[in-house]
Order: C-alpha cells, then structure tokens, then sequence
C-alpha cells in the first residue's frame, strides 16, 4: 500500500471532544472502564484503555467483520498507514520518514527482533544493565545460551544514586569493555558491541541518562566523536523505550540529538492506546559499509539491513541475494506476518484524539509528574521515612513512576526464596484483600496451577437454549457481514461470530475493571481452562495440557519451532512447493544465513491423486536421505520436514499422517515410527486449516505422532484473530529452548534440571503484555459450534455445499468434469479449487501474473463486494472458495457470473488473448 491520501472517515474525533474535557482527578476515573472501588497505581505495567477511546475503535473491528478481505488486503493497511503516520509525527521523526516506523506487538517483541536479526559470531558482546527489563534480560541471556555465545557485559547501577555518577560508572564500563573488545581481536576485526539502554527503566523506575549514555559509548567505542552509529563502527544502540512514548514529553528531542540506532516504545502504557501496540524505529543510515553475508550491495548502507525479517517471517521476505539495495522491503515485511488483530494499530490516532482533548502531552505529563511526586511524598510519610529515604537519589531521574522502598523490617533476610514468597503474597493481599495495586520489586514470573471450577465468564449464552437456525441464509445473521457482500473466502481470516463476540465482551471488560489482578490471575487461569478445552478437543486429554500453548497464528508458532533448532552446515528444511507464503519465507531466511542449511523441496502439481503423492514422496525422500548418508562423515545431518495438512493453494488435504510415517521409514528406524528425538529427522505440521475442519484431526494426531503441530483457531473454529494452538509433545520440549519474544521465565540452559523444564511458563506470561482476549475466545467460539450442532454436522454442511457450489461455478466457467477439482474428491475438503476461466492461449508470465492477480482483487473486492481466493498453480489460474454455515449455493453461482466478467475484463485490459 502507498501513503494514505486522505484521512479515513472511522478515525473522525468523537463528539464527546466538541465539549470541554474533565478536571484531572476523580472527575477523569469515569473516563476509563476500572471497577469503581479499585485503586490502581500500577498504570505502567499494563496501561489502562479510556473508554472514550475503546468506543472510537469499536466501528474500525465492525469494519474487520463486515468485509473482511477488503479491510485485511486494503482498508486495514491504509489505516496503518496513517497511524504510522501519525506517530512518525508524534516522535519528531516527520511524516517524510514515515517508513522508518512499524509495528509490533509490544516493546519485547520489538527487542528481541532487532537483536535476534543480527548475525553473532564468537566474541560479539551484548551489553545490559542489571536494571534491564526482564524479558530483555532473558532474551540476552538466551543468545549467549546459544551458537556462537556472544558475551553478556553487565553494567551495573544502584539506586540511590544520581545522573553524574551513572554516567561517570558508564564511562569506566565501556572504556573497559573497548579495551577488552580491542585485545580479544586477532583479525584486526572488533567484535560487534550491541549495548540495551532503557529510556525509563522499570524497576527501580528511573529516567537513565540514555542520550548521554549512547553519545559515551560513540566516544569510547566508535570515532571518538560520539557520533559513529553502528553502521560505520559496529557498535550499535537499542533504546528499549517502552515507558517513554505518552511519558517523556522530550522524547522527540532526545531521539533527534541521541539518534538511536534501533528504538522502541509501547503505544498501549503511557498513550493510551489498546494493547498490545508498540512502535519500533529504525533509522535509515546512509553510509558506506562492507558487504554483509558474503553479499554486495554496493556503496549504500542502511541502518535498516540489520532487520533482515520479522518474527514470524513475512511473506513479503525479499532472499538477501535479490535484495537491489540493503533494507529492501523492510515495511513491507512488517506489515504481513500471518493473521492478527489490526485494531491495537489502529487504536493510536483515536488514542491521541483523547489525549488532545484532555489538553495535550505537557499538561497530562505536568499532572501525572505532580500527583506521583505528591503522593509519594505521603506514602513515605506513611511509612515514616525521612526525606533521603524514598526517591531514587535525584529528582530528575523520576518522572510519572516514583519508588519508595516498603516497610519491611530492616533485619528482614531477603533470600530467593524468602523474596519469592513476599512477591507472591503481596500480590494476592493487594489485588485479592484490598482491591488496589502498586508494582513491587523483586518481580517475579507468576506460575499458575490449573483452575478448580470453570471461570463464570466462560458460562454459555442464554441463546443457545433455544434452536439453533438451519445453516445457509438463517445462520448470516450470526456474523457481522456486510448483507450486500458475498464471502467465499473464510479460509483466509477466518469471520468471527456475533454470540462469540458478545461472549468475549465481559472478559474484555474484566481486563479493563483491574488490569493488574486480571493479568497476573484470572486471565493466566482462564488460558489454563482454554488450554485445557483445547487438549481435549485435539484428542490428547485434559492430563496432557501441558503440550498445548497459544501463539498468535500458525506463522508464528512454525517459525517459534524452526527458529528454535541450532542448525549446523549439512542440515536439510524439507518442505514443499505448496508451502505457505510465510512459512516458505521463514525457510529461505533460516538458508540465508549462516551456517546455511539446505532446502530440499518436494514437488506437487494439481490435479494429482493421494496414491501418487506418496508414490512421489517417498522416492524424493529416499533420494535425500542418499544424500544425508553421503554427505555425513559419522553423524547424520538434521531434517526438518514442514508438511502441511490442507494446503492453502491449491487448498489440498494432503495426506500428512502416511507422509511422516514414509519419512520415518525412510530417514529413521525404517519402522515409521521413529520421532525426530532418536532420528535427528523431524515433522512439523502446519495444520493453520484443520482444527474446526478436519472433524478427524484428533485421530490423524494420534496415528501420526507428529514431533510439532500447529493450528489456527481463528480460522475454522470461530475464535478471535489471532489465536493458534501448538502442540508440542513432552519428548520434543526441550527443542523449544524460548519463546519469541523471549519470556521473562526463560530458564538459562545450564540452571534447568532436565530439558524442556518451563516450556509452559514461557508461553503463559512474560513475553510482553498482550491483549489475552483471543485466546479467551476458544471455549465460546466452541460453545457457539455445539450449538450450531457439533463438529460433524458444521463440517458435512461446509463439504456438501463447497462441492455442490463448486459444480455450479464449473458449469458456469464451461468447464467439464475433469476440468475442475484436484484430481480425486478426498483431497478436498471445505475448501474447493475451480480454474478461472481466462482463455487457453493467455500468456501466464510472471509480469502478467502481478498485474492479474491485483486487478482481480481490485475489481471482486471493490466493484462487485464479494472475494474468492484467486491464486496461479501448474500453469493456470484458479479461485478458491471455502464453505461455511452461511452460504448457499446460489453464492457461489453469483460469485462464477461476476468471475467471468472479472476475467473478461482483465483479459481485454491485459489483451491476455493476444499472441505476443
């Protein structure tokens, strides 16, 4: 998408901001959704969402459900865009470099991309602070856990203290660390200084020095000048700003004289906006530089080749070696990464609207600096301290966020363990006995056992005492379609029901009444109920809950387990030329650097059968493990094989479960039964279709044992975007040594008593703050399924009418009973294949393909409010449309009329029926 042109009409002001804004105070409470008798002092860990603001973005989700691919592919994009825009502006930045400005989930999230995309080699160093933030913290540690261990150089600061003194310790730390950097170099090439300063820290809750900091670390490690960004001396700066956006009213200044190389802030604490929502920023460096993995680029450097992908892999991923110039389609990778919920991004420009109305960034920070300070000077006096006792040395180094040590008793013996049980215990008094909260140090990552009862927000409906409708036309008025657009492509986000919706809404209310009490507590044991909701439904039972997690979608999961493998020169990906977008990116990014592993990919040409899918299968993998014994010199290399189990284009049920099996026997203990645990041979399965399609999964997961799987519950199973589901089976858990981000329960390596030991923890909390409603949304998006009648009868509708309208659209489309489908019944599901009808002689060329595929969205989309999934496969053009409970066959007889046009159209536009 180009720059938003115009502003969109959803992000016009409320009318509430025409009238004069509230006093500070109490009079402002009402604005904001908290339990009226809770107190909450503890805004800075998981920001609280006005309700003014949660109404403007209301109309912006409707959007989403109304036509969602028009939002997704076009409307949604624009709007980012703008917010963007928006906040390019808000940071000093300019709108000009708005594409120096994107997205991400929080401010870990962000962090751990930036330092996970640089190549480390042996003797780099990551320098921290003992202040850094946990899950910062843990993602260091983490790196250095790892091939090739970069070294982790600690500064230390301790509090009281005062600016001149961390700036004077500063500069001894770094002038030492300089002169190790210097000694441990034998090729006259220094190791590379990536240093992790915080804006604000969290705890103790001070503004560092940070601009001051990174001009030092220039001077003693760079040029001298303390002005050499990392580009020219390979010493880089990340400014985990997570407090400062909505909190430092400077904050353009100091990004315009400490010029970061990387930064990055949360928009959903201190701006107000929905969480999770983070900016990360990462300046375009115009310098000349070496070339990076063995590829030239020229003379042209940009900060922005650092960030070589996203996390998950886009599908918008450039391969280095056709990258014209370093930092090629860097917003473009942020913008698509598998499906999520756009709204958080979109909820800045209506989360500045309000801050605006309460009179702008000075006068909100002046009040919050004031009340802060006011009121710790009474809580001090409380706890009867004296003036040089609470405070953390110099008035300036507190802003909103003010620290006072707790009354405890000074003989008190702070041990791990003691500190672990005061952590606990204040906790549940404050948030439990009290109904307040403020934050307390010594955090720890809390660890929730399984609930008792089920939470009484996950009580179903009233309405589904009654009848459910009969599926077709009757089931509609259940979603929240657009009722003049036809969607026959559920397959690609999914449309989430009305009554689900309604479901959510109290839980999401709950998180807004006490967000600290919800997120340390209920939400953590209300995603345990989920989970456990979820290991039934996939057939493992409720006793094996802990091989099921929650990630965003399935990219996300499929790059946690890829990226979590410690590859080695030799290693093979095994994946198939079907292969998702994203996921086949995630593999060229993994062969992009080092060490390089290969890929070996399996070929499939629709139409085919199952019977010749294996038969192919297995003579390709035989041929590769050849390869793998002749290439071994003792050990044999790794395989790890990413098989879908539908396939989105063309969207095939392939037959997965003999697949792994032939891959055992091939590659294993020639039984089919051998896991990668024994073999070194691995199967991931990207089943992003099959939970809420395949009504036999839970038997296919049986059979297959595969080694990971992972499923979208956002698609097929109703859920709120973005929820999936990866299974990881207890003998597999120790591949997956993080999470990304990484959690602030990452155990390190060396410290955990047997391998996979807290695989669940990492997934449960500590990965920066994050909206937990999808994830609440599985047990009333399958209460809504029993409803409509069960898994069966959902899913013999969608096949029976799929089928039904995909023979409709054949004969509209002239084409004959072999011209259509993939070759036998079984391989379809929900999800049917019919070729466009372009004419036989039209030239598919790459060029012409491009230009096809953006008119026929352009033109379904827009002209005719309808969509079917088109996408090109062995030498034709083909669309794709999912059955659901809404449709009947008369959709997809109006969606074949307006087809043909579309292709007439674009045939004459395109003169695709001329020889060239």
């Amino acid at each position: 998408m180009s720059t938003s042109k115009s502003s969109h009409p959803l992000f016009a002001a409320l009318p509430l901001y025409s009238s004069p804004p509230p006093v500070f105070g109490h009079s402002l409470k009402k604005y904001f959704s908290f339990d009226p008798t809770y107190i909450n002092l503890n805004h800075g860990a998981y920001g609280s969402l006005p309700s003014p603001v949660a109404e403007a973005i209301k109309p912006i989700a409707d959007l989403a459900e109304a036509n969602p691919d028009k939002f997704h592919r076009f409307e949604g994009l624009a709007m980012v865009i703008e917010s963007r825009e928006r906040l390019s502006e808000f940071i000093g930045i300019g709108k000009e470099r708005v594409d120096e400005v994107v997205f991400v989930p929080n401010a870990s999230h962000g962090i751990s991309t930036v330092l996970r995309n640089f190549i480390w080699e042996e003797g780099d160093i990551l320098l921290d602070c003992n202040t850094t933030y946990m899950s910062v913290s843990t993602t260091v540690k983490y790196l250095a856990d790892v091939p090739p261990h970069p070294k982790i150089s600690q500064f230390v600061m301790l509090f009281p203290t005062t600016r001149a003194k961390i700036l004077e310790d500063w500069r001894i730390h770094v002038r030492s660390l300089q002169q190790t950097r210097v000694q441990s170099s034998s090729s006259g090439k220094l190791p590379k200084v990536v240093a992790i300063i915080d804006s604000i820290a969290s705890a103790p809750s001070a503004q560092l020095p940070w601009v001051e900091m990174v001009q030092i670390l220039r001077e003693e490690c760079g040029n001298g000048a303390g002005k050499d960004s990392g580009v020219k001396s390979n010493v880089w700066t990340l400014i985990d700003a997570a407090h400062s956006i909505g909190h430092e009213v400077d904050l353009p200044d100091k990004i315009a004289s400490g010029d970061p190389d990387f930064l990055v802030t949360n928009c959903h604490k201190w701006m107000y906006a929905k969480r999770g929502c983070a900016v990360l920023y990462v300046p375009r460096r115009y310098a000349a530089m070496p070339s990076i993995l063995f590829f030239s680029f020229g003379p042209v450097g940009w900060n922005q080749h650092i960030i070589k992908t996203t996390f998950p892999t886009s599908a918008a991923y450039i391969p280095l070696e056709k990258r014209k110039e370093e930092g090629e389609g860097f917003v473009a990778m942020f913008s698509w990464n598998g499906t999520i919920d756009f709204i958080p991004n979109l909820s800045v420009i209506p989360a500045l609207q309000f801050r605006n109305w309460l009179g702008g960034e000075k006068k909100i920070n002046d009040y919050c600096k004031t009340v802060a300070k006011d009121g710790a000077r009474k809580i001090a006096e409380i706890f009867e301290l004296s003036e040089g006792e609470w405070g953390l040395g110099e008035e300036e180094l507190e802003l909103n966020m003010v620290f006072i040590p707790l009354p405890l008793t000074a003989s008190a013996p702070f041990s791990p363990s003691v500190n672990k049980q005061i952590d606990t215990l204040f906790k549940e008094k404050m948030l439990f006995e009290k109904n307040m909260f403020a934050a307390n140090y010594y955090h720890n990552v809390t660890t929730m056992s399984a609930p008792k009862f089920s939470h009484p927000l996950f009580a179903p409906l009233p309405l589904y005492s009654s009848p459910p409708p009969a599926f077709g036309k009757p089931t509609k008025k259940y979603f929240s379609f657009d009722p003049t657009y036809t969607n026959l492509n559920h397959g690609s986000y999914g449309s989430l029901p009305s009554p689900v919706a309604e479901a959510i809404k109290p839980i999401a209310d709950l998180a807004e009444l006490n967000p600290d009490k919800f997120h340390r507590f209920e939400g953590l044991t209300m995603t345990i109920e989920s989970r456990e909701r979820l290991s039934e439904f996939i057939g493992i039972g409720k006793e094996r809950v802990d091989e099921v997690v929650f990630v965003p979608n399935a990219s996300h999961g499929t790059n946690t387990v890829l990226r979590n493998f410690i590859w080695e020169e030799g290693d093979i990906l095994l994946d198939c030329n079907t292969t998702y977008g994203s996921v086949g990116s995630t593999i060229k990014y993994i062969t992009d650097v080092p060490p390089h592993p290969k890929v070996s990919q399996f070929i499939m040409l629709f139409p085919t059968t199952r019977a010749k899918i294996l038969e192919d299968w297995r003579i390709h993998v035989r041929s590769l493990q050849q390869t793998r014994v002749q290439s071994s010199s003792g050990k044999l290399p790794k395989v790890v094989a990413i098989i879908d189990s539908i396939a989105s284009a063309p969207s095939a049920q392939l037959p997965w479960v003999e697949m792994v099996q032939i891959l055992r026997e091939e590659c294993g203990d020639g039984t089919g039964k051998d896991s990668g645990v024994k073999s070194n041979v691995w199967s991931l399965i990207d089943a992003a279709h099959s939970i809420g399609h395949e009504v036999d999964l839970p038997d296919k997961i049986a059979s297959g044992d595969p080694d990971f799987l992972v499923t979208n519950c956002h698609k097929w199973m109703y859920a709120k975007r973005g929820c999936a589901v990866l299974y990881v089976p207890k003998r597999n858990q120790h591949i997956i040594k993080t999470t990304f981000p990484t959690s602030a329960a990452y155990i390190p390596l060396d410290k955990r008593k047997e391998e996979g030991e807290g695989f669940v923890d990492m997934f449960s909390s500590g990965n920066g703050t994050i909206d937990f409603i999808p994830k609440l949304s599985v047990i009333p998006a399958l209460q809504f399924r029993n409803w409509l009648g069960g898994e069966k009868k959902i899913n013999d509708y969608c096949k029976t009418v799929a089928k039904d309208g995909a023979r409709k659209m054949a004969e509209i489309f002239e084409l004959s009973e072999g011209e259509w489908g993939l070759g036998e019944e079984e391989l379809e599901l929900n999800m049917v294949n019919v070729p466009l009808p372009f004419t036989a002689s039209a030239s598919f060329t790459p060029s012409v393909n491009k230009q096809i595929d953006t008119l026929f969205k352009e033109k379904i989309i827009f002209e005719r409010n309808m969509f079917a999934a088109n996408y090109y496969h062995n030498g034709k053009w083909w669309v794709r449309c999912s059955g659901q409970v809404w449709l009947e066959v008369e959709d997809f007889e109006k969606v074949a009329r307006a087809i043909v046009d579309v292709c007439k159209e674009i045939t004459s536009e395109l003169a695709l029926d001329k020889s060239e």
